[in-house]
């Protein structure tokens, strides 16, 4: 009689999982739910500072300011995970992968000559070689509201060997006061019950 671990034991006589050749469609969803949120939440949260000070020098260069958020909340993630998941369109496991912004700025340019600051935050972004631009939305031309320009950015911290897809958005100033406010009504209608304001 072959004596199994009981760990291993318990996992191949569950009903629950689909097991074939050792791997488990149930066990991939439950660490994508479970794991994979804390882990890119750990990671951002290492390389926080140092994307911080980065965005802020970027900013500097083309005289903007600049407003880090902090780390996206784990439980924020899990929403966004399952949002992905939920999206027929995206059909390519693990849904973790498709969360872009647990780490965000925005750079807040001059009201005075707005279109010439904002394309200066562009030039200087452009020019960071450890920032790599993979993706811009002009909402302001598709009229989305806020609009800016919304860019997905590789940072290739220097503390480690990994890249992270950050989110970098470009505002003038006036539509940055404005959003502030709308920002608020945002949380309150994504909000799933009055207990999670």
């Amino acid at each position: 009689m072959e004596i199994v671990p009981a760990s291993r034991q318990s996992l191949t006589s569950s009903k629950d999982l689909a097991v074939c050749n050792g791997e488990s469609d149930l066990l991939r969803k439950r660490l994508d739910e479970l794991v994979f949120p804390e882990l890119l939440r750990a990671f951002s949260l290492v390389v926080f500072e140092e994307f911080k000070e980065l965005v802020t020098s970027v900013a500097d260069l083309s005289n903007a300011k600049v407003s880090v958020a902090n780390v996206k909340g784990v439980d924020r993630m899990r929403v966004k995970r399952q949002n992905y998941e939920d999206d027929h369109c995206l059909d390519k496991p693990p849904f973790t992968a498709y969360i872009t912004d647990t780490l965000r700025c925005t750079f807040i340019c001059p009201q005075t000559d707005a279109s010439d600051s904002m394309s200066r935050a562009w030039d200087q972004l452009n020019d960071e070689p450890r920032l790599t631009v993979l993706r811009l939305k002009n909402k302001a031309l598709e009229e989305v509201n806020p609009y800016n320009l919304h860019v997905n950015v590789m940072f290739e911290p220097k503390c480690c060997q990994c890249k992270i897809i950050v989110e970098i958005q470009i505002q003038n100033e006036r539509v940055y006061n404005m959003k502030k406010i709308n920002h608020g009504m945002y949380q309150i209608v994504r909000a799933p019950n009055a207990e999670e304001l």
